[in-house]
């Protein structure tokens, strides 16, 4: 199946309920899998480090090498990349680079520091994103392994790709250039990730990291994410939360993340309670437009049943719920 949602600033009506808009042009699928996801709640840790480490090509990454000058001390530095087929840090190097040299005089084993970059709102008027948000907050990924110059055909495969996210580097990676870069791939043997401040830690097997493919929605995530937790939004929320979760008493509900998968919901009750739920997508998004989609017929059914605009127990069965925390004081 393939949505026809696509996010827009503007709303229309339906039954008294503001809807994203739609459109009537459907976004083009790529590199999705297929496989059955109907029974998943939520992203494995290598789908998430996967996803991370498409997310932060934006920023770059930190090289750490052996030092040569000094004994057993990392030097770091920083450096562009993408991601090959399989997740692989490929990065831009420069023969008589320090790193380069490190990597020469003393050992291709390195270790990077990848992160994604979350936006807050707010400082503006309008309420557009103004800043990042805190560092510590954010997901990241470290990868270590052997770094090795690519051979010419495998980086002739690679490096459009590279330019097409770092422009600077068509010159550099040209025949006629005289700069001597290379394109260097690191092979992982340890990939270790971090959701951000409090959350999940863990090491990865490297094989599964390589197997996992990025999350297709996160591209459009964080803009829903903000986009929901609108003024606009909250009766929408609140008729949610009342269907979906069967919670009359909640204070504040906001949304915390979303992905291919589900969408997570924070809700602040009586009693200081403050609780964390996934909501299941009745079917797996395939695209940014069909978890829009999902979204939409999400808090469609939580206003028709508030409003009582049921049929036949159309909406006896819930979507799927898992409740991932709660505090108390």
């Amino acid at each position: 199946r393939v949505s026809c949602l696509v996010f827009l600033n503007s709303y229309h009506s339906v039954q008294g309920r503001n809807l994203i808009e739609t459109n009537a042009v459907a976004e083009e699928i790529e590199n999705t899998n297929f496989f059955d996801e109907s029974d998943r709640f939520e992203l494995t840790l290598a789908e998430r480090a996967r996803t991370t480490a498409e997310q932060g090509i934006a920023y770059g990454l930190a090289l750490s090498t052996n030092s040569r000058n000094e004994v057993d001390v990392p030097f770091t530095s920083f450096a562009d990349y993408v991601l090959d087929e399989f997740g692989r840090p490929v990065l831009l190097l420069k023969s008589d680079a320090e790193h380069s040299k490190n990597i020469a005089q003393k050992s291709n084993l390195v270790s990077v520091l990848l992160q994604a970059r979350r936006m807050s709102r707010g400082g503006t008027s309008d309420g557009e994103y103004s800043s990042y948000a805190a560092a510590e907050r954010c997901p990241r990924i470290t990868i270590s392994g052997e770094l090795n110059p690519m051979s010419a055909e495998d980086a002739s495969f690679v490096s459009g790709n590279f330019i097409l996210e770092h422009a600077y580097a068509e010159p550099l990676l040209s025949e006629k250039s005289n700069q001597d870069f290379r394109l260097w791939r690191l092979e992982p043997s340890s990939v270790f990730y971090v959701g951000g401040f409090g959350v999940k830690a863990q090491w990865i097997d490297p094989s599964e990291y390589l197997k996992a493919k990025a999350d297709i929605v996160a591209s459009g995530a964080e803009a829903l994410v903000h986009e929901l937790n609108d003024e606009k939004h909250s009766a929408d929320l609140e008729a949610a939360t009342k269907h979906v979760l069967d919670i009359h008493d909640a204070l504040k509900i906001s949304v915390v993340h979303l992905d291919k998968l589900g969408v997570d919901f924070r809700v602040e009750r009586k009693g200081n309670i403050v609780e964390e739920y996934r909501i299941k997508y009745r079917i797996p998004a395939t695209s940014v437009e069909d978890a829009k989609s999902e979204l939409n017929k999400l808090l469609q059914e939580a206003w028709e049943a508030d409003n009582g605009l049921t049929f036949d127990g159309s909406y006896d069965v819930k979507p799927a719920v898992r409740k991932y925390a709660q505090s108390a004081s």
